[in-house]
C-alpha cells in the first residue's frame, strides 16, 4: 500500500512515520540515517568529462577535413602543416571554452540551501550544518529563516511563508500545523508543509524533516534543470549549413581526386597535396570564429543596455523567437504588494481629531490597519508581512504618523491571524476605554460585525449591506486585487465594519510598452503564473495580453491534456495560471514540439527548469535567484522587461549580419575551390598552396567581421515576423548572389593565372594570391550592400579593409615573407591589372547602394 502524502497526515502521524518525536532523533539515529540516505545536498550529476567536451567539438564537420589536410601538408611542408594544425586546435579550444560553464546551474541550487539549521536532538536544541539533516530531525523555524529541507509542521504560531520562488505566488501564505490537507492538494495549498529554499516571513514553528536533498521539491526542480535545452536556432541553422557545405565539397574533392589519379595518371603524393589544398579551400574555417565575433559584439552592445549575455548563441536565438513566455511574479510585476484601493464605508473626507472616536472615514480605517499590524520600518525598508507593510506605506503616504498613532493606542493583547478564522484581532487603550481592532478576510470580518460606519455614524448592518460589501470584494477580485476588511469595537459594544482595502502586485515600469513592441514584431507574449485565475486575468488585461477572447488554462487542465490537445490550446492561450515547475516545462516542450522557437523569462527557483528548457532563458538580475540567473542565457541587470524587446531587435540585426558574413565566406571559398579544381582539370599546376588559402581565409574572413558586427539593426527588422523554424541562413537569393560572384571570381583568376604562367609559377601564384585577397575585400562591400540596401557610415569597416590590404602588401612585397609563401613580389603593372579586374565588383556595389537609396525614398 502506498504511503499517504505528508500533507495528508496529522502531525502525530508524520512523527510516527519518520520514527521521530518532539524530542527529535538521537545522535546515533541521525548518524545511521545520514550514512544510509546521504547528505542533504543537491547532488550534482556526473556531467561531461573534459575528454567528452573535446570529442563533442571534434564532431564539427570542419575539423576532420582540416585534420586530414594537416597530415598531408606536413608531408609536403612543415610550415604548411603547422599552420593548418593551429587552426584545428583553435576551433576545438574555442568550443571547449563555450561549453565549459554549461553545468554551473546545479551548483547555484546548492548555494540556495542554507548552511545552518536549528535542530532538536535528544531534547536539546543546537545549530547544525543543514547538510547533516536527515528525515526525522525536528527543526525550529523563525522569521528570517530559510527552510533547510521539506518539513511537516508539528507546531506553529502565526507562521507566514514567502513561497514565491517556488510557486510564483506573490502574497505570503499562512501556515497551520493542525491542518490536514486532501492527498491531491497542489503545492500552493499545502498549509501544513514548508519547503526547502522558501523563506519564513513571520511567526515561528516546530517541524519534522520529511524529505532531504534530491527528494525535496527543490531537488525535483534540480533534476528538471539537468535536462538539456537542445539546439538554438543559430546552432541548428549553422550546423545544417556546415553539413551541406562539407558534403558538397567532399564530393567535389573526391571527383577531382579520382579524375587526377585514374584518368590523368598523376603522382599519388601530388594528387593528395592538391586534395589537401582543396580541403583547406573548401572549409570556411573562419565561419565559427566569424559567427562568434558577431555574437560577442552583439553581446557587448546588449550589455550596455543592461542585458548580460551568458551564452553567445542566445543573442541571435532571441531574435528568432516567435513566442516569449513570461513569468508574472517578479518579471511582469514587481513582486511587492501595494495598497492601491482604499474603500471606507464612510466616504467622509474629514479626518477628525487624534481621538479614535472622533476620527472619520479613511483616517479611522487606516488607524485600525496600523494598530492591527505587526510590521515596522527599519532603515527605510518595511519588515514583516507584505500586506501589513503595504498598509503602513499607504498610511505614511497620506500623512499619518504611524509611531504617534501606535503610542496613543498601545497594544494590550492580541489574537494572531489564524488560517481557519482568517482574522487578526488586537486590543488597545483608547482614553479611558478599550479599542478592539479586527483585520482579515471580508466574509470573516462581516460575520463578526453588527454595525457599519457611515457618514451619519454607525448604523445596523443588514443583509443587503453585507451583500453589497461582498459584491465589492468580488469586483476587486475580478481586477486582481487581494481584499482585506477592517472593523472595530469600543468597550463592550459589537463590532462596526469600516471598509475594504485592495492590494496589488503592480506591473513593472515599461512592461506594457515592451509587450506592445513585441506584438508589432510578430512575437506572441504568454503569461505563466502560480496566481489564481482572477488575478492572472486582471494582470493580463492591464498588460495588454488578455482581452477576453484569448484562452486561459489552469495547471490542473494542463495535466489532463494530451500532447495533441495541448498543441491546439497553445495556439489560442495567452494566460496559464496555478502552474507548477513541471507544468511550465510541459508548456515549453509543447511549443518546441510544434516547431516554435520560444523564450522564457523568470526570476524564481520554480522558473529554473523552464529557463533551461526554452530556446532562450531570460532571468531577472536584481530580484532573480542565483538558480534562475545561472540557468538563463540572458540576464536583465535592471529587471526591465522592455530590455527584452531591445534584445529581440538586436538579435534580428545580428542574424542579418551573420547572413552577410556567411554569404561572403561561401562566395570566397567556392571561388577558391573552383580556381584550384579548374586548374587541375586543365592540367595546370595548382595556382594556390594550402598556406596561401589559410592566409586568405584568416585575413579576409576575420578582420572585416568586427566592423560588420557594428552595423546597427535596420528599422524594418522589427516590422517583420520572426524567422520560420525551417528557414536557412542562406536563401535562394543568397545562393544566386554567391554563384554569380564565384563564377566571375574564378573566371577572372584563372584567366590572369594563365596569362602570368609563362613568366614563372611563383609570379603567377603571387598575382593570383593577391587578386583573391583584394577581390574578397571588395566582396565585403558587395554583400553588405546586397543585404542592407542602404549605405551606412562605418569607419571601422574602412579601416579594417585598409589593414587587410596593407597586410597582403607586406606579405607580397617583403622578400622574406614572399619566399615563405613561395611567390614572387608584384610589379606595379601587375597591381594595376588585378585592381582593374576588381572594378566590376565595385560597380555592382555602387549600383546596389543606389538601388537601396531609391527604395528608401
Amino acid at each position: 500500500m502506498d504511503q499517504k502524502p505528508w500533507h495528508s497526515m496529522t502531525a502525530e502521524e508524520a512523527l510516527e512515520m519518520t520514527g521521530s518525536s518532539l524530542h527529535g532523533l538521537t545522535e546515533e539515529e541521525a548518524r545511521s540515517r545520514l550514512k544510509e540516505h546521504g547528505a542533504n545536498v543537491m547532488v550534482e550529476g556526473e556531467g561531461r568529462s573534459l575528454l567528452g567536451i573535446v570529442w563533442d567539438q571534434m564532431k564539427n564537420p570542419f575539423v576532420p577535413i582540416l585534420a586530414v589536410a594537416t597530415a598531408i601538408s606536413f608531408y609536403e611542408s612543415f610550415v604548411d602543416g603547422a599552420l593548418i594544425l593551429f587552426v584545428v586546435v583553435l576551433l576545438v579550444a574555442t568550443g571547449m571554452v563555450i561549453e565549459y560553464n554549461s553545468e554551473k546551474t546545479l551548483r547555484s541550487l546548492r548555494k540556495l540551501t542554507p548552511r545552518l539549521a536549528r535542530v532538536v536532538r535528544s531534547g536539546r536544541e543546537a545549530m547544525l550544518d543543514s547538510e547533516r539533516l536527515v528525515v526525522g530531525d525536528v527543526v525550529r523555524l523563525e522569521a528570517g529563516d530559510m527552510v533547510p529541507a521539506d518539513v511537516r509542521l508539528v507546531r506553529s504560531t502565526k507562521l507566514k511563508m514567502d513561497e514565491s520562488s517556488l510557486t510564483g505566488e506573490s502574497v505570503p501564505v499562512d501556515k497551520e500545523a493542525s491542518a490536514v490537507m486532501p492527498p491531491d492538494s497542489p503545492i500552493y495549498e499545502r498549509r501544513n508543509m514548508a519547503y526547502s529554499g522558501t523563506l519564513v516571513t513571520g511567526g515561528a514553528a516546530l517541524a519534522v524533516v520529511v524529505e532531504t536533498g534530491r527528494r525535496t521539491e527543490l531537488g525535483k526542480i534540480s533534476a528538471l534543470v539537468e535536462k538539456a535545452r537542445g539546439e538554438t536556432p543559430l546552432e541548428r541553422r549553422v550546423g545544417r549549413l556546415s553539413l551541406q557545405i562539407s558534403a558538397i565539397f567532399i564530393a567535389l574533392i573526391l571527383v577531382y581526386f579520382i579524375y587526377d589519379l585514374v584518368v590523368v595518371g598523376s603522382d599519388l603524393i601530388e594528387t593528395l597535396l592538391v586534395a589537401a589544398t582543396l580541403a583547406v579551400a573548401a572549409v570556411p574555417e573562419g565561419l565559427p570564429a566569424s559567427v562568434a565575433i558577431l555574437l560577442a559584439m552583439g553581446a557587448k552592445r546588449m550589455a550596455s543596455k543592461k542585458a548580460l549575455v551568458r551564452k553567445l548563441s542566445a543573442v541571435e536565438a532571441l531574435g528568432s523567437c516567435a513566442v516569449v513566455c513570461c513569468d508574472k511574479t517578479g518579471t511582469l510585476t514587481k513582486n511587492e504588494l501595494f495598497l492601491v484601493r482604499a474603500q471606507p464605508s464612510d466616504p467622509s473626507r474629514t479626518p477628525g481629531g487624534e481621538d479614535f472616536a472622533s476620527s472619520r472615514g479613511l483616517a479611522k480605517m487606516l488607524t485600525v490597519g496600523v494598530l492591527c499590524n505587526d510590521a515596522s520600518f527599519a532603515y527605510g525598508e518595511g519588515i514583516g508581512d507584505a500586506v501589513d507593510v503595504a498598509i503602513l506605506k499607504f498610511a505614511s503616504s497620506v500623512g499619518m504618523n504611524i509611531q504617534r498613532t501606535r503610542s496613543l493606542h498601545p497594544r494590550r493583547a492580541e489574537v494572531p491571524f489564524d488560517a481557519t478564522s482568517k482574522l487578526m484581532l488586537t486590543t488597545h487603550d483608547a482614553g479611558d476605554g478599550t479599542l478592539v481592532c479586527v483585520k482579515g478576510a471580508p466574509e470573516a470580518v462581516l460575520k463578526k460585525c453588527e454595525f457599519i460606519e457611515t457618514e451619519k455614524g454607525a448604523i445596523p448592518l443588514d443583509d443587503g449591506m453585507r451583500r453589497a460589501v461582498l459584491e465589492d470584494e468580488a469586483r476587486m477580485g475580478g481586477e486582481g486585487l487581494k481584499s482585506i476588511a477592517f472593523a472595530y469595537s469600543l468597550g463592550e459594544g459589537g463590532f462596526t465594519f469600516l471598509g475594504l482595502a485592495g492590494f496589488l502586485d503592480e506591473e513593472r515600469e515599461g512592461a506594457v510598452e515592451a509587450i506592445r513592441k513585441l506584438h508589432e514584431a510578430g512575437v506572441r507574449v504568454v503569461m505563466i503564473t502560480g496566481d489564481s485565475e482572477a488575478t492572472a486575468k486582471a494582470i493580463a488585461r492591464r498588460l495588454g495580453l488578455y482581452t477576453g477572447v484569448e484562452g486561459t488554462i489552469s495547471g490542473a487542465e494542463l495535466d489532463r491534456l494530451t500532447p495533441e490537445e495541448l498543441a491546439g490550446e497553445l495556439d489560442r492561450a495567452t494566460v496559464f495560471y496555478r502552474t507548477t515547475p513541471e507544468q511550465k516545462l510541459k508548456i515549453l516542450e509543447g511549443y518546441k514540439r510544434a516547431g516554435v522557437f520560444v523564450a522564457m523569462t523568470g526570476d524564481g527557483v520554480n522558473d529554473a527548469p523552464a529557463l533551461k528548457a526554452a530556446n532562450v532563458g531570460v532571468a531577472m538580475g536584481k530580484r532573480g535567484t542565483e538558480v534562475a540567473k545561472e540557468t538563463a542565457d540572458l540576464v536583465l541587470l535592471d529587471d526591465n522587461v522592455s530590455t527584452i524587446a531591445g534584445a529581440v531587435e538586436e538579435g534580428r540585426g545580428i542574424f542579418n549580419n551573420i547572413r552577410k558574413v556567411v554569404a561572403l565566406l561561401l562566395a570566397a571559398n567556392l571561388s577558391e575551390i573552383a580556381i584550384v579544381t579548374l586548374a587541375g582539370f586543365m592540367g595546370l599546376p595548382s595556382p594556390l598552396l594550402p598556406v596561401h588559402l589559410l592566409w586568405i581565409n584568416l585575413v579576409t574572413d576575420i578582420i572585416p567581421v568586427l566592423p560588420l558586427a557594428m552595423d546597427p539593426p535596420a528599422p524594418r527588422l522589427m516590422k517583420s515576423p520572426p524567422l520560420r523554424a525551417q528557414e536557412s541562413v542562406m536563401t535562394w537569393q543568397s545562393w544566386a548572389a554567391v554563384a554569380v560572384a564565384a563564377i566571375y571570381f574564378s573566371a577572372a583568376s584563372i584567366w590572369l593565372y594563365i596569362y602570368e604562367l609563362p613568366f614563372g609559377l611563383p609570379s603567377a601564384r603571387g598575382i593570383v594570391f593577391s587578386l583573391i585577397v583584394v577581390e574578397e575585400l571588395f566582396m565585403v562591400l558587395l554583400f553588405r550592400a546586397l543585404y542592407d540596401r542602404r549605405w551606412q557610415r562605418n569607419v571601422w569597416l574602412a579601416l579594417s579593409l585598409f589593414l587587410a590590404f596593407i597586410l597582403q602588401l607586406v606579405v607580397t612585397e617583403v622578400p622574406a615573407l614572399a619566399n615563405l609563401f613561395r611567390i614572387d613580389s608584384l610589379a606595379p603593372l601587375q597591381w594595376a591589372q588585378l585592381l582593374a579586374l576588381c572594378l566590376p565588383l565595385a560597380s555592382a556595389t555602387v549600383l546596389l547602394d543606389m538601388k537601396g537609396k531609391g527604395l528608401k525614398k
